[in-house]
């Protein structure tokens, strides 16, 4: 799954505990919406992991091109 896919999937969580607030016309925060929010966290947190290991990945590729150009 992209970093994409995943931002949309958070979106659309947003958007679902949005949606059951307004059904209930309440201001009290269900167990539903709970469950909700904490899955929006944890598809943030993958979205991190994610977006690290790319960086790392950029980042160890520069270093060996850097490498190879000193080996030259």
């Amino acid at each position: 799954m992209s970093i994409d896919e995943l931002r949309e999937n958070l979106y659309f969580f947003i958007e679902l505990a949005i949606s059951e607030a307004r059904k209930t016309r309440s201001l009290a925060i269900t167990r539903d919406v709970i469950k909700i929010l904490q899955t929006q966290i944890k598809i943030e947190i993958e979205i991190a992991k994610l977006q690290r290991k790319e960086n790392k990945n950029n980042l160890d590729r520069l270093n060996e091109i850097l490498n190879n150009i000193l080996d030259d």
